[in-house]
């Protein structure tokens, strides 16, 4: 078991390297349109690339925890993606939109989110409740 664990750790830090590799290509070019020098360009990218292994267990955790999350950042994306192309094609958005529709898929997430909660402690209550009546029920007899 400590075996697979380690190989799925290792494959794990592979695979965030690698995808850490791919999306910080657009930090390469922002950095080398900003820094002066090369060496600055190579300090900022170390320092980005550290700072997400740190928190890559972090973020898979939560993840993990709520899976809900990842769809919320999806929807970030494609707001992104719709502020850039509106722009691009001389039809901008009004900040304040962008705003609502980000802070309305928060809203969204947050209620969900306390649903999943409220669900899990009542079936978590209906479960002790159970057992409670169970083993009252041994000792009676």
């Amino acid at each position: 078991e400590q075996t697979v664990q380690c190989l799925s750790l290792r494959r794990a830090v592979l695979q965030i390297v690698a995808i850490d590799m791919t999306l910080s290509l657009d930090s390469v070019v922002t950095v080398v349109g900003m820094a002066p020098t090369v060496a600055l360009m190579v300090a900022a990218i170390t320092v980005e690339v550290a700072v997400i292994l740190f928190f890559a267990g972090a973020v898979c955790r939560l993840l993990e925890r709520y899976p809900s999350i990842e769809t919320l950042a999806i929807c970030a994306l494609l707001v992104v993606g719709a502020v850039l192309v509106s722009d691009g094609i001389n039809m901008p958005l009004s900040k304040n939109t962008v705003y609502a529709m980000m802070g309305f898929a928060l809203f969204v997430e947050i209620v969900n989110l306390r649903i999943e909660h409220v669900a899990a402690r009542k079936a978590h209550s209906l479960v002790r409740t159970k057992r409670r009546a169970q083993s009252a029920g041994a000792t009676s007899r």
